[in-house]
């Protein structure tokens, strides 16, 4: 039986956060693997669920900087997802998602232990942020892309 990934609207913002809190990692991935759904969907999912499990972060690849800017490694993010590397970097620029690579001070000031360090980069985007729900992630012109 697969994981139906139903939308969860404003209204219902406490059961966003149960359902993710409650969400088991392998659900996640079955969520991620699903072709079915965008990448940007998946990517809005992913890191309200490393919020809840900063654990995971190494395994999924991504997670919140601050409330405006995301780290993510996209080979270890697109395996996450089971898909190529480049598909993820090319349609997170289709999102008009900009990028800084890491140096090694800011790397220092992450105070991380992250896995191939050398492939983290910094990412955001103006419409895009720690506050941006569900709504706001899959409007029409998303859908377009």
């Amino acid at each position: 039986m697969r994981l139906k990934f139903q939308k969860l609207t404003e209204n219902n913002k406490a059961s966003i956060n149960h359902f993710i809190m409650t969400l088991s990692f392998n659900e996640l991935k079955q969520l991620a693997t699903d072709p079915k759904n965008k990448l940007i969907r998946i990517l809005w999912l992913c890191l309200k669920y490393v919020d809840n499990h900063p654990e995971s972060k190494k395994e999924i690849g991504v997670f919140w900087l601050d409330d405006r800017n995301i780290m993510i490694n996209s080979k270890i993010f697109a395996s996450f997802l089971h898909r190529k590397s480049n598909t993820v970097n090319r349609n997170l620029r289709s999102h008009q998602f900009a990028y800084r690579k890491i140096k090694i001070e800011m790397r220092l000031l992450i105070n991380e232990e992250l896995p191939d360090p050398e492939h983290w980069l910094l990412r955001y985007c103006d419409k895009f942020n720690r506050s941006t729900t569900e709504e706001e992630v899959i409007p029409n012109h998303y859908l377009n892309l």
